[in-house]
């Protein structure tokens, strides 16, 4: 039997494939989600992760700081009785290197500030001894400045990350 056009009216023909309007729909869904995953993946995750990883860096510093004042009674000062110091103020029995910044080429710099009883610059003399210190770093996503730190944290990077001993 035949119909009108000419085909026979009990075949078995099977349509295979995507219509231009399903095909459409599938592509703007993968569009969205992908816009999404882009979004949760932008720089203001980067500059968060690398905050995360500067204030664990502090705390590797602290530890190896309070293995220093274990062994040798007193928190280590900087060289050349300066205030603050960047580095030379750990030596490797306790800390192989100095942890770098998670972006190396940004100038930002770990800072170490010990102080003596008093609050003020330390040294080695048994009456001005380094008995607290601080450590401060300056993070990206988080910006306002912390008491107790320099102003700078390398160039003109504010102070905002801090680990502290009392």
């Amino acid at each position: 039997m035949y119909n009108v056009i000419g085909m026979r009216k009990n075949s078995l023909k099977f349509n295979v494939g995507f219509t231009l309007i399903e095909l459409m729909i599938s592509i703007g869904l993968v569009a969205i989600l992908s816009a999404s995953a882009i979004s949760l993946l932008g720089p203001s995750s980067r500059q968060s992760s690398r905050d995360t990883k500067r204030q664990a860096d502090l705390n590797v510093i602290a530890s190896a700081l309070s293995m220093y004042r274990n062994d040798m009674g007193t928190y280590p000062e900087c060289p050349a009785a300066a205030a603050t110091c960047t580095s030379g103020y750990i030596t490797t029995t306790y800390l192989g290197t100095l942890p770098p910044d998670p972006l190396s080429s940004s100038g930002r710099d770990y800072v170490y500030k010990p102080e003596n009883s008093a609050g003020n610059a330390c040294d080695a003399t048994p009456a001005n001894r380094c008995v607290s210190y601080s450590i401060c770093a300056a993070g990206e996503k988080v910006t306002s400045a912390v008491t107790g730190c320099p102003a700078t944290c390398g160039g003109t990077f504010t102070c905002s990350l801090k680990v502290s001993e009392p």
